[in-house]
């Protein structure tokens, strides 16, 4: 029987089920400032106060970035870090063909620090290193592909517009589409709100209902 891991967001957890399933890739999409790194990070908190180690990798910016970005949130991120608990690892723009490369030089460090829960923050430099659509579609199935042999539970963050009421906050390459789950972020500009909602997950319905969060000191509350 699979596992679920829990994000930590307990309306969250409900709505997927009871988990995210483990092992699974999830794509995180929204527009910009929505809160998809935050959720991440909080995916992977959560995981290490379960027992759990976590590897961020952020692939726009720097580890030194990704420390001030979460600097505002009391969640002990040198201090994971020092435990050894919690990694960091840059992917700099000229090292993106390594990340589908046969090697699959991450897998071998993922193996080695017993990491249960990734983060690919963002899948932009991915999509931009291609120019056509065919190429790109081909790049993402084999960046998948070798995600799924990490053998840990992926959060993949991809940007996306803002949309209009009615639509899903799809990303601008679609990448929920190779994903197994996705969590769609959007702002409610009517109330001048956050909302998430589950549209995708594997072997399970959603009843795609909306639910309002904030952002806090500890993270993400709907």
């Amino acid at each position: 029987m699979e596992m679920q891991l829990k994000t930590g967001i307990q309306k969250l957890d409900r709505a997927l089920g009871g988990g995210i399933m483990e092992g699974t890739i999830t794509a995180i999409t929204g527009p910009t400032g929505i809160g998809k790194s935050t959720l991440s990070m909080q995916f992977l908190i959560n995981g290490i106060k379960q027992g759990d180690r976590g590897l961020y990798i952020p692939m726009e910016h720097t580890k030194e970035t990704a420390h001030s970005t979460f600097s505002s949130y009391a969640w002990s991120i040198q201090e994971y870090e020092e435990l050894g608990t919690l990694l960091f690892i840059d992917y700099p723009f000229h090292e993106i063909e390594q990340f589908v490369s046969q090697s699959n030089p991450l897998k071998e460090i993922i193996e080695k620090y017993d990491i249960n829960r990734v983060v690919v923050d963002s899948w932009l430099p991915i999509a931009s290193s291609v120019t056509s659509k065919e190429e790109r579609s081909s790049l993402f199935a084999k960046a998948f592909d070798k995600m799924r042999e990490w053998g840990t539970s992926v959060f993949v963050i991809a940007e996306g517009d803002q949309p209009i009421i009615e639509e899903f906050a799809s990303s601008y390459w679609h990448v929920e589409s190779f994903a197994d789950n996705w969590i769609e972020m959007r702002y409610n500009l009517e109330n001048n709100t956050r909302e998430m909602r589950v549209v995708k997950q594997r072997g399970q319905k959603n009843d795609l209902e909306l639910m309002e969060f904030s952002i806090g000191k500890t993270g993400i509350t709907i």
